[in-house]
């Protein structure tokens, strides 16, 4: 993969993730700066740190066999690309507000949209010899 290609997937997880800050922002609309900077901080440490082991585990996998390597990563690729506009489509902006108040809630709901991150990443590591720079 390329840079243009990893910037171009970087970019579409971003936007992924943009959707869960906006809703937690409605909802977080009348609480106090320190909790909306904490639930930042624990979305943004979870989602980096599950996109930096992604590489790695992509990377290791990818030495194992490397003639099929392409078509898995395009195969998860496809199924996470389907998977997030299918979600995006079948579930209402009602249903995906959160009860925010609770640490652990924010830790759990960091871990879910830390997947598509994970998922992602694997495939790109799956393609790539170093993690430098797709990691920044």
């Amino acid at each position: 993969m390329n840079s243009v290609q990893i910037a171009i997937l970087s970019l579409a997880l971003a936007l992924n993730s943009f959707i869960a800050y906006l809703t937690a922002g409605v909802v977080m609309k009348d609480e106090n700066v320190a909790r909306k900077l904490r639930y930042s901080l624990v979305m943004l440490f979870t989602q980096a740190i599950l996109a930096a082991s992604g590489l790695w585990v992509g990377i290791r996998i990818g030495f194992l066999a490397s003639n099929s390597n392409y078509y898995i990563a395009i195969a998860m690729l496809v199924f996470m690309g389907l998977k997030i506009l299918l979600d995006s489509i079948r579930i209402k902006p009602e249903d995906r507000t959160f009860d925010l108040s609770e640490m652990r809630n924010i830790i759990m709901l960091s871990l879910a949209e830390g997947i598509p991150p994970l998922i992602v990443c694997i495939a790109i590591g799956l393609t790539l010899e170093s993690a430098v720079v797709p990691l920044f």
